[in-house]
């Protein structure tokens, strides 16, 4: 089976490249700096959780970058969203990303590490500003004087979290790349490629027809 060209590193790729446990250490170093240092408020905590949303859940695009808390259900079709449930219970509640017209809203489930930072995110916010007592409707992530992020703040964000000691700055195309790369077996979904094409049918039927 041959792969595609598209299937190989351009050169640029190569150079900034890193290891799905690259990314793990960035947030495990950030983790022991929070506990070691006894950080409770500042840029570290947020960079903790953009770390922590890029490594243990499949790293969606920016649509991360202007989420709004809220408490209730109600949203606007444009906007995405961190729904507290509870105090242990959160979801990022997406509407406006690149395949919404496809897939219409997606919600993805917080795991506890994400829970935890974000509930210590709004105590050291509440703290700071007695007026921020109540994050509803709020920025997810601010910038250290004030003001929510954009999607151009995000990926600035996520270089600048993500370097390595010797230099490499994953963007976050590079983690997309590197996360799906040591998740799918390239010569495998090559020949499932040619046996769907040789069978005659989609991909999709071809799950459908395959049977343990």
């Amino acid at each position: 089976t041959t792969k595609l060209a598209t299937n190989v590193k351009s050169e640029k790729q190569e150079e900034q490249w890193v290891t799905k446990k690259e990314l793990e250490n960035v947030a495990k170093n950030l983790k022991k700096k929070i506990r070691v240092e006894k950080i409770t408020s500042g840029h570290v905590l947020q960079d903790y959780l953009i770390s922590l949303i890029y490594t243990l859940l499949a790293p969606r695009r920016l649509e991360y970058a202007t989420c709004i808390v809220t408490y209730n259900r109600t949203y606007e079709p444009d906007k995405n969203y961190l729904l507290i449930r509870g105090k242990q219970r959160m979801n990022f509640i997406f509407n406006d990303f690149k395949t919404s017209k496809y897939d219409g809203q997606v919600s993805v489930e917080c795991p506890p590490p994400i829970v935890a930072i974000i509930n210590k995110i709004i105590l050291s916010r509440a703290l700071a500003d007695p007026t921020d007592q109540y994050p509803d409707g709020k920025p997810l992530f601010q910038h250290v004087g004030g003001g929510g992020f954009n999607t151009n703040n995000l990926s600035k964000a996520i270089k600048r979290i993500f370097k390595m000691s010797d230099g490499r700055e994953p963007t976050l195309n590079i983690i997309r790349h590197v996360t799906a790369s040591e998740a799918v077996d390239i010569e495998k979904e090559a020949e499932l490629n040619t046996l769907a094409k040789e069978m005659g049918h989609s991909r999709a039927t071809q799950l459908e027809y395959a049977k343990t």
